[in-house]
């Protein structure tokens, strides 16, 4: 009879460890389940990490606005860029294009270029979507028109009509850097003054002061740079009248 029960109470610790050895694998499977998920998941958020640059000004030859969409991987893998859509604030497509580019990781691309819209006016609101190939969609939404390269200018009130001081606020809108930007001061004639600002990284902005030592009342006033995608980029110009009295 003892030996019955020691032979029955070694099947049940048998048992009992097969389960708890069950339970424990059981365990250590999700574990590795929710690991591999989690590092699957860095890796597509990693993919999907890019910027989109937008550029829309007046087009030099019509009244319409054309806009330039480009895009920078900030990921460390590469992605495939399917395809992109500009909307207007209703969802209407104002343009798709199927485009299937691959992009390597801290590269740019340009995905149109300075393309002329001519059902939209200033003040409209558009939206734009990339379409990557895990099916990501990632948009932004715009108000016409969208300077990558943006200024500002205050003339500083005087009491002569020589010597007077132009505050001038330049403003890189974009997430990325802009090379090579220089301001332009126009009295209608020709430029009577060429300042250079170098590069202005992404979000960045600077205040420069300029004096006129001249009775010049109307100035128009811009400023041009090279943009990441490798374009020459114009701000909005500003048109300056100087108060003498």
């Amino acid at each position: 009879m003892n030996r019955r029960r020691g032979v029955a109470s070694i099947v049940g610790n048998l048992f009992t460890l097969i389960i708890l050895f069950s339970l424990f694998a059981s365990i250590f499977a999700f574990i590795q389940y929710q690991r591999s998920s989690m590092q699957v998941q860095s890796i597509l958020l990693n993919k999907i990490d890019y910027d989109i640059i937008t550029n829309i000004v007046r087009c030099n030859d019509t009244n319409n606005y054309c806009i330039t969409i480009g895009i920078i991987n900030k990921s460390t893998e590469k992605i495939d860029i399917l395809s992109f859509w500009i909307t207007d604030k209703y969802g209407i497509p104002i343009l798709q294009r199927d485009i299937n580019i691959m992009l390597e990781k801290g590269r740019s691309a340009v995905l149109l270029d300075s393309y002329s819209m001519s059902n939209v006016n200033n003040g409209d609101r558009i939206r734009i979507k990339i379409v990557t190939s895990d099916g990501t969609v990632k948009s932004e939404e715009l108000i016409i028109p969208y300077p990558i390269l943006k200024i500002k200018a205050i003339p500083i009130k005087s009491l002569r009509c020589v010597d007077q001081t132009i505050l001038i606020h330049v403003i890189n809108n974009e997430d990325a850097p802009i090379d090579n930007i220089k301001v332009y001061i126009n009295n209608g004639r020709n430029n009577i003054a060429v300042l250079d600002v170098g590069r202005l990284d992404g979000k960045g902005d600077v205040i420069l002061q300029y004096n006129i030592l001249s009775a010049t009342n109307n100035l128009t006033i811009y400023a041009e740079g090279m943009s990441i995608l490798e374009r020459s980029i114009r701000s909005n110009t500003e048109m300056v009248r100087l108060d003498c009295s």
